[in-house]
């Protein structure tokens, strides 16, 4: 599951969605997106946007130094 692989990884990598952990060293740009959630952008052509959910907006928040 996620849970066990986001317990193991390195602090780089954030869980952003129930769904997607992220390489921080990978984000190009976060945006505020409707409801307290943000788009989050690679700068890899291959990846698309992604949108976090609202329960973790307090970690991304705490990544873009926002309290």
């Amino acid at each position: 599951s996620l849970l066990f692989l986001n317990q193991r990884l390195h602090a780089n990598f954030l869980r952003v969605h129930r769904k997607y952990i992220v390489n921080t060293a990978k984000i190009q740009q976060i945006q505020p997106h409707i409801n307290g959630r943000y788009v989050i952008s690679f700068g890899l052509n291959t990846l698309p946007p992604i949108t976090s959910s609202k329960s973790y907006a307090a970690e991304i928040r705490g990544l873009i130094k926002i309290d």
